[in-house]
């Protein structure tokens, strides 16, 4: 089990460290249980939280949750920095590695560029979700940023792959506003899909090399 408690007043106040609980399957009694309190998680109020809504200043994290195949491990990509949280289940263990890795990387985050939309208060965050290569040697991460007044909403996408054995990003692309991802059956191929001004968009992409081979 996966999660964390919503807090005093959920969406207002600042909820509780994510956890993980291992339990016996027939009597649901806790065989292991582990606080993850380096992974910050959810939306909460950060300024001005008793002024009406479009003063406030909300945060929003929400890391991607991945389990391996064999549901032994769960593998945690941060949502507010370039890290890696491993939970092994069968070790009862938790490691966390960087994937941030080059100067090169870094250049490209700052080029990332950002779409507009409409919105209410203020809020910055990120939201990240993954798929896992069938053989579990590779995690397909798709990141959103947002940073959004009561005006407008500044939004980017990029798509990274990470060799899990080592936490290293061996490739990263731009990918506009996509906000949802799946992998083919085969791991050949990858599926990114999104919202712009023209409607709803469907992408394929090659998992090799990350180019669009259908739309």
């Amino acid at each position: 089990v996966y999660g964390q408690p919503a807090g005093t007043d959920p969406g207002i106040s600042k909820p509780g460290p994510v956890r993980v609980l291992l339990l016996e399957a027939a009597t649901l009694k806790t065989a292991w249980e582990q606080a993850l309190g380096d992974i910050t998680s959810g939306e909460w109020c950060q300024e001005n939280c008793t002024a009406s809504h479009e003063q406030r200043t909300f945060v929003e994290w929400d890391p991607a949750v991945v389990r391996s195949g064999d549901r032994q491990k769960l593998y945690i990509v941060h949502a507010d920095e370039e890290m890696l949280t491993t939970v092994d289940f069968g070790a009862r263990t938790v490691r966390s590695t960087e994937t941030k890795t080059s100067q090169s990387w870094l250049e490209h985050l700052l080029a990332w560029t950002a779409g507009v939309a409409q919105a209410k208060g203020n809020s910055t965050g990120a939201f990240k979700t993954a798929a896992l290569s069938p053989d579990g040697t590779r995690l397909y991460l798709l990141v959103q940023k947002i940073s959004a007044s009561a005006e407008q909403a500044n939004e980017t996408a990029d798509l990274q792959v990470i060799e899990l054995n080592v936490g290293q990003t061996l490739m990263s692309k731009q990918v506009g506003q996509a906000s949802g991802i799946q992998l083919a059956q085969d791991g050949n191929l990858l599926l990114l899909d999104g919202w712009d001004q023209s409607g709803h968009w469907v992408q394929v992409l090659d998992t090799r090399s990350l180019e669009v081979v259908a739309d």
